[in-house]
């Protein structure tokens, strides 16, 4: 059983591939996607684990991943807060704890999914449930002229969708289509898709990780991005 889920704003998009059938849901909860995933692999795209201190670029993951990116999505990555700023009341306390690196408004809007992940993250649970990145995955799985495009372009998504269609086969289309999901959140679906396949070559042992070897933070949270 392997799943893959994105934070699409008022919840997870989850997908999963169970007994040779594929599945989707919107599940509000990090609680609720951890208890629907237990026993199968599960990758998000949320960092696991938090510098006691910002730097700048993010954890060493965060700028390993983006050196991996073409220039047009160097940007997807974001560079990971301080755990220290999330306990912030206001951007700008979370601002001035984050230092010496910055910190943006869209970074800070994700505050809330960032603090429910971490909270619910212990180093055990990384036996199965694994950091990633939908544009690493599509950069590994169909090349850089992919990525390149956006998937908030109609052809960027069409053609993100194929590739998935590609790798897992007629299945993966017909979920796309059946699906009951407003448009944007297809976004999502198809980057849950993404991370599903990255969990397919974690089962296979097949996955590459950055850095490696991976940092810890002060919690025993093994800091990685996988694809």
């Amino acid at each position: 059983m392997v799943y893959g889920a994105d934070w699409a704003g008022s919840g997870w998009v989850l997908v999963g591939l169970e007994e040779g059938a594929f599945f989707a849901a919107l599940v509000p909860r990090f609680e609720g996607v951890l208890a629907r995933t237990e026993g199968g692999i599960l990758v998000v795209d949320v960092p696991i684990g938090l510098p006691e201190r910002a730097s700048p670029g993010g954890r060493a993951a965060d700028r390993a991943a983006r050196e991996l990116l073409p220039q047009e999505r160097k940007s997807s990555v974001f560079p990971t807060p301080s755990r220290r700023a999330l306990a912030a009341e206001s951007f700008e306390e979370a601002r001035r704890l984050n230092a010496p690196a910055g910190l943006n408004r869209q970074t800070y809007a994700l505050f809330p999914v960032l603090r429910e992940v971490d909270r619910a993250m212990r180093p055990e649970l990384q036996d199965r449930v694994y950091e990633g990145h939908p544009e690493l995955s599509f950069l590994h799985l169909a090349g850089p002229a992919l990525v390149r495009t956006s998937k908030r372009d109609r052809r960027g998504l069409f053609w993100r969708n194929e590739a998935l269609a590609e790798a897992f086969g007629p299945a993966w289309r017909a979920l796309f289509l059946e699906t009951p999901l407003p448009p944007a959140k297809r976004r999502d679906l198809v980057d849950a898709g993404a991370l599903l396949w990255t969990a397919q070559r974690i089962a296979r042992g097949e996955a590459r990780r950055v850095p490696e070897p991976p940092e810890e933070d002060a919690r025993g949270l093994r800091m990685a991005i996988y694809f």
